[in-house]
C-alpha cells in the first residue's frame, strides 16, 4: 500500500505524497489522543489496567482482576452491546486480556466507554459480596 502511494507520488506529483503524509500524521495524532482518552476514562475501573500502547488503534487491556474467565468477559461486553477480541485469540497466555479497537471518531469512542462504565457500575454491584 505505502509502496504504491510513494511510487505514484514520485511519478505523478509530490503534492499527493505530501497530502498523504499529512493525513497519516493527523490519523496518528487522533489515535494517540484516543488512547489517552481511553486510558483516562478506564482509570475509573480500578480492577483493570490499560497497557502501554504498542499499536496506533488497538488497545491491550488487562482485565484479570475484574473477570473470572473469558466467558464472563464476553458476557460483560455483550451486556455493553460491544464486541471485543479476547486476549487468548492473539497469544497463548492472553487469557484475562482484551483488545479494543480505538481507531474511531471520538464521539463513537465516548459512547463505547460510556456503555462500559455504565455496565461496570451495575456489574460490580452484582458481583460484590453482600454485607452482613
Amino acid at each position: 500500500f505505502a509502496h504504491a502511494i510513494t511510487t505514484d507520488a514520485w511519478r505523478n506529483s509530490l503534492d499527493h505524497y505530501q497530502e498523504f503524509v499529512i493525513i497519516v500524521a493527523l490519523d496518528l495524532k487522533i489515535e494517540a489522543d484516543n488512547f489517552v482518552y481511553l486510558r483516562d476514562r478506564l482509570a475509573e475501573i480500578p480492577e483493570i489496567k490499560v497497557m502501554p500502547a504498542e499499536s496506533g488503534f488497538l488497545a491491550w487491556i488487562d482485565v484479570r482482576r475484574l473477570f473470572a474467565d473469558e466467558a464472563e468477559l464476553k458476557r460483560f461486553f455483550t451486556a455493553c452491546d460491544l464486541s471485543c477480541a479476547v486476549g487468548s485469540y492473539f497469544v497463548a497466555d492472553g487469557e484475562g486480556f482484551v483488545r479494543l479497537n480505538i481507531g474511531m471518531p471520538r464521539p463513537l469512542l465516548k459512547e463505547a466507554l460510556d456503555r462500559i462504565l455504565a455496565i461496570y457500575a451495575t456489574w460490580h454491584q452484582q458481583e460484590a459480596p453482600v454485607p452482613k
